[in-house]
């Protein structure tokens, strides 16, 4: 996942406070790693700070922000002075929306980050070893000395963080392409229990 990579996402931001009433401010139009985008009718001055809290469900990410920018419809924030506890809670978020169904660009392409490492499938009642080339909420890239054909289904499991709930993080993909040692498949439907093992796997950057 690239840094400045940004989300398609509308999320309430207010002012960050201690109150039960803080101030409203404005909603999200996209999320990176390093600022957001802010429909809103406040243009503060270039180069102004705030602390800001960026709401999603029923949780918030406080961060510190300076104004970037200006334009008609809102302003561009950057995030800084970031500790490495706010940078995790960002990249979480920035995941969280992505299993949830954002999108990082207009043609609604799930972002995929490149992470290497085995990892298993399995078709026909045999588990094949192969070597993870990238990955997204939504799919994933392969390689293997034996691809299995297109538009067959197969199992992918992924590693949950426990050897002993593996086997509960295997769900049904469809082989989507395939080139060379190379195939890509798309997750069908996955359950909450194999969304999270790629969440965290996102998260982390690695198996």
């Amino acid at each position: 996942m690239h840094r400045d990579e940004r989300v398609k996402a509308t999320l309430r931001v207010e002012l960050a406070s201690d109150s039960d009433s803080a101030q409203p401010l404005g909603t999200t139009r996209d999320v990176s790693r390093t600022g957001l985008y802010l429909t809103t009718e406040y243009r503060w001055p270039i180069g102004s700070e705030m602390d800001v809290r960026i709401i999603h469900g029923n949780k918030g990410s406080e961060v510190t922000v300076q104004v970037a920018r200006h334009d008609n419809n809102g302003v561009g924030l950057v995030f800084i002075n970031l500790s490495e506890s706010t940078r995790e809670s960002i990249t979480a978020l920035i995941v969280d929306l992505l299993a949830q169904g954002a999108w990082f660009d207009h043609r609604r392409k799930a972002l995929r980050a490149q992470i290497h490492g085995p990892i298993s499938w399995a078709q026909d009642n045999t588990r094949v070893q192969s070597h993870l080339i990238d990955l997204s909420p939504k799919g994933a890239r392969l390689r293997t000395g034996d691809p299995p054909a297109v538009g067959r289904q197969i199992t992918i499991y992924m590693p949950s963080g426990d050897a002993e709930d593996l086997e509960a993080c295997g769900w049904t993909a469809l082989v989507a392409h395939s080139s060379g040692t190379n195939f890509g498949v798309t997750f069908l439907n996955p359950s909450q229990v194999f969304s999270d093992a790629v969440r965290r796997i996102l998260t982390e950057g690695d198996l």
